[in-house]
């Protein structure tokens, strides 16, 4: 049904069995889900299984054992060989399937962490709840930054603006009100009491009823649509998939050029087939296996890693982008401070109590006080002469009056730790031992006057079960004792001489700081309800309680951290210069005034100004978002990598200008959240420095595990160059004349599967052990540099060199009557390569503070996958029925100098890459 924007309020809440305060209920609902299913957006179709491993046979390697096969039937070669190659080709394809769908997994586990909840009104509450599960007759509640779920129907809309453009594809922002409609036939982007899922609001609030989900949801049958974001590769994707198709090039132009030259120099009797074959060899070599499938695989298991250190990545280049990161603009408030406050010290009675005392108390409590309602006040007995009579009192009466306190009631100027004072009162009332619910039903609230600017408290009145009333006020401390005459002390309200009050200013200013709000609490009982607006009158002031606002234990050591890594902290804030310093200060942002600027200050720099001071200020003060996006830029000029911690609408700009961009789960808006390349999942800068450390040395564990893979690819390429080059030096050396290949065809496949494919399924789970500051900001593009390159040169040329040695010295040594005497040498040269390239992983991982035998334990399931390949190769060749298939024969001497070449090549410093800082 379109024309759902026509129909009658009543007429939709009888249509879907819901009700405007109520909602919906969970049997309907349950009832509504069964009959139209889940909620999906742009839904797509999941690959089939066979679509998936159909795919895996789309590899060049794949194609080559395929074809290998397909000969050796041809050829009639023995069913052991062709049994062989055909399990190896099964390994590759199972290997290439398990790596793809681990990956896809581990990506729709992140995906789904990252979706949003939308609040609905359901049994009477407000339920949180994932888009998935709405429901045609649910009640939506929607605030600005919100994601709409469904299309839906407005119920109520205050200055409600909704960005259409993922629907309709216009980057207009429309006005959305409750107002019926009654012109037929009107499109669906000129209904004006409509919302669609996929949108977001940008300005306002509004309930409205779902009126349509699934496949009735109007994106998904609109063809003006914003087409969804494309995820853009890793820069180490591009690379590899780059170098792979290289390497594939260079391998079939070396096979083509080594079959020409075999028969042109050779005997030209040669079997066709071992032409053939020797070209295959060459292919396979030079292919470095599942190297783009295993970069992006690494970088799925390191995203999926932060994942559960409560950190959400969109997509895989934004792990690059944090891993370049040099500069981080972050919000104080969920970073160095939390959004809760705890009661420090406490006036009553004309006594001040610190937190200790009324701590001690509070746990050295057996039973429950007895509490009571009198026509006068609360009146209870307290054993322990430390804590004032009023006390209990006090604590009550101020969480009744901050009960509704919410931030649409503060001024500009009061920190979000503000809304956490009711939540705070109460747990404190409930140590006491008061029954809350009994004292919402005793205080019924008949007027109420919130706090202002100029009026800096609030004003409740109740009216109390015995029939008279209760006249309370809640707020600034300083600002209500101005206007009360009396105070009461040992239960009765006595007049408020001058130096009582002087006495009571003092303790308010000596307590008072960026970090601590004194709030009193005074009250009136009247006989009749008394008028809010005399203030001034009768009021007695009962006491006032301290706040202070908690920050993270570690924020000060995080920073410092930080720091030394080369992190540039930039701090956004609500409060005033004076109160930015001193918390600046306290943290070791800054050491002065100096580095603290206000949104006043940026409006009168000039553009010239602000670029020659802006890496000087640390502070930034209310600043508009033009003022945000101008940091941003400026910062970026300077060289810096940025990230930016968003919270609303208002940061996009600022965001999208960024290299990164973060978001809070639990206070950053749905569309901020959506936007934002990182989701934080849990709170303080820590979690920023985790990513920092995690990301860095998870990246440059992956720049290893790409050089190694190249370098194996190398060394294997190198050592047939050489090996084929062996015999055209017979005329130096004679013993060279009539060498074979060092490896044959098949022995090249079991290299492969050894040492480029069985021990990729352990690659990426290296434990991130390194201190931030010891791990450099990366740079990328180029992911590999022209270091990386010679270290894989260098490499591949030692382990090449070891192998044709092993070779050259096995065959000099073997008995040449034996019935195949090359079995020994191809034997030692595929053992020698296999141990050496294996062995080299450890040296090409490790990092400059790690040494060799901290490397081997930063990888355990690399280290036992060494150790288990390394055995299954000792199996193959010492094992009568596989040494004749692939051509082995049994090591004796010869482990001599094999092992002297590996233990060699475990400690030489080949790493180039190593730099210290």
């Amino acid at each position: 049904m379109s024309n759902w924007y026509s129909q009658k309020i009543p007429h939709l809440l009888h249509e879907f069995k819901t009700d405007l305060d109520h909602g919906l209920s969970s049997q309907e609902a349950t009832s509504q889900r069964g009959k139209y299913g889940n909620n999906e957006l742009l839904r797509s179709h999941n690959r089939s299984f066979f679509t998936v491993l159909l795919k895996q046979l789309a590899n060049l390697t794949v194609i080559l054992l395929f074809g290998v096969i397909c000969l050796l039937f041809y050829l009639q070669r023995t069913i052991h060989e062709i049994v062989v190659f055909s399990a190896i080709l099964c390994l590759h394809v199972l290997w290439r399937f398990i790596q793809a769908g681990r990956a896809h997994s581990q990506l729709q586990v992140i995906k789904t962490r990252l979706e949003v909840s939308v609040s609905v009104i359901r049994d009477g509450g407000v339920l949180k709840l994932p888009p998935s599960a709405v429901v045609p007759g649910d009640l939506l509640l929607l605030k600005e930054g919100d994601y709409i779920p469904a299309d839906a129907r407005i119920v109520e809309a205050d200055a409600l603006m909704v960005d259409e453009a993922p629907v309709f594809g216009t980057t207009a922002y429309t006005q959305k009100t409750d107002e019926e409609i009654s012109t037929p036939n009107l499109p669906p982007d000129k209904q004006s009491n409509m919302i669609f899922a996929g949108t977001y609001v940008l300005e306002g609030e509004a309930r409205a009823i779902v009126v349509g989900i699934g496949d009735q949801l109007e994106i998904n049958r609109s063809n003006k649509r914003t087409p969804p974001m494309v995820d853009l590769d890793a820069e180490a994707e591009v690379q590899m998939g780059l170098l792979y198709d290289y390497f594939r090039i260079v391998g079939v132009i070396l096979g083509v050029v080594a079959i020409g030259l075999a028969f042109l120099l050779q005997d030209k009797s040669a079997h066709w087939s071992e032409l053939l074959f020797l070209g295959f060899g060459f292919v396979v070599a030079a292919i470095p296996e599942g190297i783009a499938l295993t970069s992006r695989a690494i970088l799925t298991q390191h995203a999926y890693a932060l994942l559960q250190k409560g950190i959400a990545i969109r997509n895989l280049v934004n792990m690059e982008r944090l891993s370049k990161l040099t500069a981080v603009c972050v919000d104080e408030v969920g970073n160095f401070m939390t959004e809760e406050v705890a009661v420090s010290h406490v006036f009553v009675d004309d006594r001040l109590v610190d937190r200790e005392t009324w701590e001690a108390w509070l746990k050295s409590r057996d039973g429950q006080i007895s509490d009571e309602i009198d026509d006068a006040t609360i009146s209870m007995a307290l054993p322990d002469p430390e804590v004032p009579r009023e006390f209990p009192l006090l604590i009550l009466l101020a969480s009744r009056c901050a009960s509704d306190t919410n931030r649409s009631g503060m001024e500009e100027s009061s920190t979000v730790a503000d809304v956490c004072i009711s939540a705070t009162l109460n747990q404190v009332a409930e140590r006491i031992g008061f029954d809350l619910e009994r004292y919402d039903e005793s205080f019924t609230k008949i007027d109420e006057q919130i706090q202002t600017s100029e009026r800096p408290y609030k004003t409740v009145v109740f009216a109390l079960q015995d029939g008279k009333f209760l006249k309370l006020m809640f707020g600034d401390a300083e600002a209500i004792l101005q206007t009360c005459h009396r105070i009461q002390v040992g239960g009765n309200a006595n007049y408020m001489s001058f130096d009582q009050k002087q006495l009571i200013h003092q303790a308010i200013e000596y307590l008072s700081n960026s970090k601590t709000q004194a709030f009193a609490v005074a009250y009136r009982n009247a006989n009749t309800p008394p008028p809010l607006e005399e203030t001034q009158h009768n009021m007695t002031f009962l006491g006032f309680i301290t706040f202070v606002e908690l920050g993270y234990p570690d924020s000060k050591q995080t920073i410092q951290s930080s720091l030394d890594a080369g992190l540039k902290i930039v701090t956004i804030t609500d409060r005033d210069r004076n109160a930015a310093v001193d918390i600046a200060k306290e943290l070791a942002i800054v050491q002065d005034k100096h580095g603290v600027v206000t949104r006043e200050d940026l409006a009168e720099f000039s553009d010239e100004q602000y670029e020659s001071i802006v890496n000087r200020l640390l502070v930034y003060c209310r600043p508009t978002p033009e003022q945000k996006q101008n940091l941003v830029q400026h910062l970026k000029r300077l060289g810096y990598s940025v990230g930016f911690w968003g919270k609303s609408p208002l940061d996009l700009r600022a965001i999208r200008m960024a290299d990164v961009g973060f978001a809070s789960a639990a206070r950053s808006s749905h569309i901020v959240q959506h936007r934002a390349g990182c989701v934080v999942l849990k709170d303080g800068l820590g979690a920023i420095t985790n990513i920092m450390r995690q990301v860095r040395e998870s990246y440059i564990n992956l720049r290893s595990s790409m050089r190694w893979l190249l370098s194996c690819s190398l060394a294997q390429v190198l050592t047939l160059i050489i090996g084929y080059a062996l015999p055209h030096f017979g005329f130096f050396f004679p013993a060279l004349r009539d060498l074979p290949m060092p490896l044959t065809l098949l022995q090249l496949f079991w290299v492969h599967l050894l040492v480029s494919l069985i021990p990729l399924m352990s690659l990426g789970y290296d434990r991130v052990r390194g201190d931030i500051r010891y791990s450099r900001p990366q740079t990328i593009p180029p992911f590999l540099s022209q270091a990386d390159f010679y270290d894989m040169l260098l490499r591949s040329i030692v382990i090449a060199s070891m192998t044709i040695f092993s070779f050259i010295l096995t065959s000099v040594n073997t008995d040449v009557t034996l019935q195949n005497p090359h079995a020994a040498a191809q034997t030692a040269a595929c053992t020698t390569l296999i141990f050496g390239l294996l062995i080299s992983s450890f040296q090409c991982h490790r990092l400059f503070w790690e040494s060799v035998f901290q490397r081997i334990r930063a990888n355990l399931p690399l280290c036992f996958t060494i150790l288990a390949c390394i055995a299954l190769h000792l199996a193959i060749v010492y094992l009568p029925t596989t040494q004749q298939i692939f051509g082995f024969a049994p090591l004796v001497q010869e482990w001599q100098w094999m092992l002297a070449f590996c233990a060699i090549l475990l400690f030489l410093p080949l790493n180039l890459t190593i730099r210290r800082r």
